[in-house]
């Protein structure tokens, strides 16, 4: 009710302020009559209060609604005039947003908080053996190099899950050869294979190029590789290579491992699926491939799967923007 009076109060008083104004004219036109001003007078404060006693009685729902912020969202009945139905269906599609945009949150907070937890049990294995090698009295320098690299992939993907909501903030795009690209990615990898005992062929042509972010499309195809090696059979091969395609060009990185079982190539890329072969790795996070599909999606770029169990995976990044340099020319 305070509310009604306090956003009706002007029009009101000035309603009646040109009852007066009429009154007022009619008197000094010489019309005197005391008790016929006085009729027309409490006729029209009559009138016009029955008018906004009646508007109020319609509006009644809608001023207790903002008088409580909780029934607005949670009680949103139709209400008769025009303006309030509007208003309803404004307020109905604001509540919409806040709930979807409050369970988004609260999802990615979940699933940060359950990375946390995964991760900070993941790197107590490495700490451990190296708090171990460090008790010998002669460090086995390769496998003190190999526990602080699953510490070097562990915090890459921690950082990366840090800035997951934000990526396109963080993008620089620009004109890139893959290749070089593909050779950083294997040269970081060097040690991981040859302790795993693959072998990388890179067959890709150093004129293609393509528009995206280094670091991002640096840290896809590392993920992409670090499973291909980590999946892979002993004295086996893993080939990065270009192929055009009519959607675009593709970068496939394909390994000769176990294979992906056909009922977990659906799911690869959800959140904490490790699937069959993760399960078999005690180290799998089942964060690796979700968050190199999420940075691909942001980059516009798509990750397509095509796996045999026992014969091997192929993975492949495929872009849409790119184009092929002229061959540089030999002496």
């Amino acid at each position: 009710m305070k509310l009604f009076i306090k956003e009706n109060s002007l029009n009101f008083s000035f309603q009646i302020g040109l009852v007066c104004l009429a009154l007022l004219l009619i008197w000094l036109d010489g019309y005197r009559s005391s008790r016929l001003v006085l009729y027309i007078f409490v006729l029209a404060l009559f009138l016009t209060s029955l008018f906004y006693g009646y508007r109020y009685y319609k509006q009644k729902k809608f001023y207790q609604k903002l008088s409580d912020s909780k029934e607005i969202y949670d009680e949103l009945n139709e209400l008769s005039t025009p303006v309030g139905k509007e208003l309803d269906a404004l307020f109905a599609r604001h509540h919409q947003k806040y709930y979807q945009e409050t369970t988004t949150l609260k999802k990615n907070q979940q699933q940060q908080h359950d990375f946390m937890d995964l991760w900070i049990h993941q790197m107590k294995t490495p700490l451990a053996v190296i708090e171990l090698l460090s008790q010998e009295p002669t460090i086995d320098v390769e496998s003190l190099r190999e526990e602080t690299d699953r510490l070097k992939e562990g915090l890459m993907q921690a950082l990366t899950m840090s800035r997951i909501q934000n990526l396109r903030e963080d993008f620089v795009i620009r004109p890139l050869r893959i290749s070089e690209v593909a050779k950083e990615v294997i040269q970081e990898h060097k040690q991981n294979l040859i302790r795993s005992h693959v072998y990388p062929k890179l067959d890709m042509s150093p004129t293609i190029q393509v528009q995206s972010d280094q670091k991002w499309l640096h840290f896809i195809l590392y993920q992409l590789l670090s499973n291909a090696i980590k999946y892979s059979k002993e004295e086996a091969t893993v080939t990065i290579y270009g192929e055009q395609r009519a959607d675009g060009f593709a970068l496939i990185v394909k390994d000769q491992g176990i294979g992906i079982p056909s009922s977990d190539l659906p799911k690869i890329f959800q959140p904490f699926f490790t699937g069959e072969n993760g399960r078999k790795q005690q180290e799998a996070t089942g964060m690796g491939l979700y968050l190199s599909e999420k940075a691909a999606t942001e980059l516009g770029l798509a990750l397509k799967v095509e796996s045999q169990v026992g014969a091997g995976t192929s993975i492949a990044i495929l872009f849409t923007d790119w184009i092929q340099l002229d061959a540089p020319e030999k002496e």
